[in-house]
């Protein structure tokens, strides 16, 4: 994400560049810009912290418009989709409203992301969506592995090859009111929650204040804890590895 000067004024813009072996490799490709025209009648991108993936290109969230409120974009191969758009229907029910800031991709175009939903049976969720369609991860109201039930989530997904998804959330009425968990094929699994012990002694006391989260392919997930529920002390960084 740039902000390119155009005489007076100014525009924000999303540029690729291409690594490696890539044919294109060195190439300073722009994907798109404010003022572009948009598919689905949204208006040009808002300005924000957006995801990019090598083959893949770059995400982001329309501003409102006259059309649609805005969506999630792929641009690929020139191309530029919307794979969900405010105002759509959600697999839940209702529609969308508004969606995270950040998203997370993976290389087989596939898009994690959190929403928050109107006129729905809950108040927001997690999702993954590609060519094939959105489907739930988890919801809150959705029971957590554990006990309790999901109340609210991360800002940000994490996302790897194999399609696991990964995220920080608050559950009520369980053991631990805030946990990192995967949902992948097997179903969701809590890998770390406030309460666990931590290598070297003492229990994990709270996530960051923005709990983020990354994974490795073969699932491991590392997150940022600090050793008191204020903050102070020295924050860690911490490698989980899934049970098998």
């Amino acid at each position: 994400m740039a902000t390119v000067r155009r005489g007076r004024e100014t525009v924000e813009a999303i540029y690729y560049r291409a690594a490696g072996r890539h044919r294109a490799a060195g190439t300073l490709t722009k994907l798109v810009a404010q003022g572009d025209p948009a598919p689905a009648g949204v208006s040009s991108p808002a300005s924000g912290p957006r995801s990019q993936q090598p083959g893949i290109g770059g995400l982001r969230r329309g501003d409102r418009g006259p059309g649609r409120a805005g969506g999630i974009f792929r641009a690929q191969a020139g191309q530029l989709k919307m794979l969900v758009g405010a105002g759509d229907d959600t697999p839940l029910g209702g529609i969308f409203m508004k969606f995270s800031e950040r998203l997370a991709i993976n290389d087989a175009g596939l898009v994690a992301f959190h929403a928050v939903l109107r006129h729905g049976p809950v108040a927001a969720a997690v999702f993954a969506v590609d060519n094939d369609g959105v489907r739930k991860v988890a919801a809150t109201g959705d029971g957590a592995p554990g006990g309790g039930t999901f109340s609210h989530f991360g800002p940000w997904p994490a996302l790897n090859a194999a399609g696991t998804v990964g995220f920080v959330a608050s559950v009520d009425a369980g053991p631990s009111p805030v946990g990192a968990f995967l949902a992948g094929s097997s179903g969701l699994s809590k890998i770390a929650a406030i309460g666990d012990p931590l290598p070297g002694g003492g229990t994990l006391a709270t996530f960051t204040l923005y709990p983020v989260i990354t994974l490795s392919p073969s699932g491991s997930l590392t997150f940022t804890a600090a050793p008191t529920a204020t903050g102070q002390g020295v924050e860690g960084i911490y490698l989980a590895t899934p049970s098998r």
